[in-house]
């Protein structure tokens, strides 16, 4: 199994612990076997530390795209941050090699409780990059009317589903 989980955690490296589980919930499914509780609690823990770094990232790139590079360089900290979490609890930041069919590789243990700590720490953090980025009014007007595709230009191209709804079709 590990050369197939190892596989599932490199479809896409920022989302290793959503793979991961995924492909042990299948094999754990079919075969009938068990996770238990504590192995349950740190995939959760691995997928929300992964998640929190996805949509740090994300708010970054954001920042960086219409120009705001303050927030973006702090996103890329903060980001980097959660990564060092992860490798804190199984030694990788992004998780591999952690996630196991039946349970996990290892258990980190007490390095939880620190996890804990520096997750407090993050979050101000974050809320300051985040008051940061919208409490400037030029950077609220970079995101207005941005990407706003025309009813007449989205039937010309013959768009189609949410893309066309949301140009009026």
């Amino acid at each position: 199994h590990r050369r197939s989980v190892h596989l599932a955690e490199t479809i896409a490296g920022d989302t290793s612990a959503g793979h991961a589980t995924a492909y042990c919930q299948l094999v754990e499914a079919l075969s009938g076997a068990a996770c238990p509780p504590r192995a349950n609690a740190l995939r959760v823990a691995a997928l929300e530390l992964e998640r929190i770094a996805n949509h740090i990232g994300d708010l970054g790139a954001l920042a960086g795209d219409v120009g705001f590079l303050p927030t973006a360089a702090y996103c890329g900290r903060l980001r980097g941050d959660v990564l060092n979490l992860t490798a804190l609890l199984c030694g990788s930041r992004l998780g591999r090699g952690w996630i196991r069919p039946g349970g996990m590789a290892h258990d980190p243990g007490t390095a939880v409780d620190e996890v804990r700590r520096r997750l407090a720490q993050t979050e101000r953090d974050m809320r300051n990059a985040v008051e940061l980025l919208w409490k400037s009014s030029s950077v609220r007007a970079r995101f207005e009317h941005i990407g706003t595709l025309a009813r007449e230009a989205a039937a010309g191209l013959g768009i189609v589903g949410p893309a066309a709804r949301a140009s009026g079709i």
